[in-house]
């Protein structure tokens, strides 16, 4: 179990930083930690004892790393990168733009760790250490989600920023609701901005996208939540046989936009599922850079998918469908990590994937690593 440090952790911590770095932080240093709502020290906790403590300060945009320490019986398990990931997790929710840290030059288990997370070594301090040893300074650039998602949308729709809200459009394909809809970004006076809104809007529906739950002013509106989930791609610990995954290509075409097309006639809408696959489709071949896609089958027989936009090292996950009589079998997992390890091998360090907020599946992300970093909700209206 991983959370904040408290009093009774402290004599553990001492004794964990002397017993493996050789120095600790002490007994008024922790104190203060505890204390202050600025401080971001973790522990790992296995019966109650202390075998793993990480401690940052952060001052809004940069994490500093200051210690970092898991008793040596308990390492190479997974401890340490689940503590820094959560500690990573819960400053990016904050806004935390990059992290930093030092590390001895000699101390290559951890340079490697530091290097698989997506820490680069960008300097070397001579002597830092009191023995003489040089420090390597390492750094890890942390992307905005609103960064990803704007270099998404990008891609499939149009885009006006006014100043209160943004409208994305896809004419081409006005039957997709995400492609063609209206994020607030004042949420203060609703009722001047809707009605902004409703001037630019000449769709057939309307499809509005906000922070905050405005259920009472959006009375006669379709009201659907979503929460954005994220976490580091080595913080996935799935040891699934993935064999029968397949990509995305000229040999599987025909699969995936018969898969797409058989799922979304659910929704009784001929003319959105004709165009939905070929859409995704067309995305992942002519953007073979940015869009995968990934299958999962049962022998000849596709039983699953799931597609992907990367952008830097960030790869958000989406349209991940399990055919029902599949579900609660393993084949979701197993696709889930097979895409994943092909994501390793493309350099991608960080995983984002959108959830019902109401739906139990985002316990079971939230079991595979998965932290909740953002919330929305949508309303809609058709006319």
């Amino acid at each position: 179990m991983i959370r904040k440090i408290d009093y009774s952790d402290i004599e553990g911590i001492i004794k964990l930083e002397n017993e493996t770095i050789g120095t600790t932080l002490g007994h008024e240093m922790l104190d203060l930690a505890v204390r202050s709502e600025m401080a971001y020290y973790y522990v790992y906790l296995e019966n109650n004892n202390v075998i793993g403590y990480i401690s940052s300060s952060f001052d809004g945009i940069t994490i500093e790393i200051l210690n970092f320490c898991v008793y040596r019986e308990y390492q190479n398990k997974g401890i340490g990168t689940k503590l820094i990931c959560h500690l990573l997790d819960e400053l990016y929710i904050k806004g935390a733009e990059n992290s930093i840290l030092e590390v001895r030059e000699s101390n290559s288990g951890a340079i490697k760790l530091y290097d698989r997370i997506g820490y680069k070594k960008i300097n070397i301090r001579k002597g830092y250490y009191s023995n003489g040893e040089n420090a390597i300074v390492m750094q890890k650039l942390l992307t905005p989600y609103s960064d990803i998602y704007t270099a998404y949308m990008e891609n499939v729709s149009t885009i006006k920023k006014e100043k209160d809200f943004i409208s994305y459009r896809n004419d081409s394909f006005e039957e997709k609701y995400d492609f063609n809809k209206y994020e607030l970004l004042n949420e203060d006076n609703l009722d001047k901005v809707i009605k902004k809104i409703k001037k630019d809007n000449n769709r057939s529906f309307l499809e509005i996208e906000c922070k905050n739950r405005h259920n009472d002013y959006f009375i006669d509106m379709v009201e659907s939540s979503g929460i954005i989930m994220h976490t580091n791609i080595n913080n996935i610990k799935l040891a699934i046989n993935h064999d029968n995954i397949k990509e995305l290509n000229e040999e599987t075409k025909d699969d995936y936009l018969k898969f797409n097309y058989e799922d979304d006639l659910q929704y009784d809408d001929i003319p959105y599922a004709e165009k939905n696959g070929l859409n995704k489709y067309n995305l992942a071949k002519n953007k073979s850079d940015r869009y995968k896609g990934y299958l999962i089958y049962d022998n000849d027989k596709v039983i699953g998918l799931l597609d992907v936009f990367i952008f830097l090292d960030n790869a958000y996950l989406e349209n991940f469908i399990i055919l029902e009589d599949y579900r609660l079998n393993g084949y979701g997992r197993s696709l889930f990590m097979g895409a994943i390890n092909k994501l390793k091998e493309l350099g991608i360090k960080e995983l984002f994937l959108e959830a019902d907020n109401y739906d139990t599946v985002k316990d079971t992300y939230q079991k595979w690593g998965f932290s909740i970093v953002e919330k929305n909700y949508s309303y809609h209206e058709d006319y």
